[in-house]
């Protein structure tokens, strides 16, 4: 059985030029080596920077504690209303502010 050979026309990537596949071999993706060279340069441009990264990152962190600090609010406030968790300790008394003391002088 004989197969039927035929021309698979594709499109440069970059100027969508019409290729021709050759017999053999991997087919084409540009038409020549500046179309190449113009999808390097783009696809460079368009990567994310070490520091974009690290913000990103940053920010879904700042976002999951957040989420996380309220979640266990409403959670511990549900379950203070059905009498499981005791209700929050009444805040420390202020400390008296310290006074300086000179050894010179004898205290009053």
């Amino acid at each position: 059985m004989m197969k039927l050979l035929t021309k698979r026309h594709r499109t440069c990537l970059v100027c969508r030029k019409k290729l021709s596949r050759g017999g053999r071999g991997r087919p084409p993706k540009f038409c020549s080596a500046s179309c190449r060279q113009k999808q390097y340069v783009k696809r460079r441009a368009n990567r994310d920077t070490p520091l974009l990264l690290l913000r990103r990152d940053l920010k879904e962190l700042f976002e999951r504690d957040k989420l996380k600090t309220v979640v266990r609010e409403v959670v511990l406030e549900e379950l203070r209303k059905i009498g499981l968790v005791p209700p929050p300790p009444a805040p420390e008394r202020k400390r008296p502010d310290l006074r300086i003391v000179k050894r010179d002088q004898p205290e009053p």
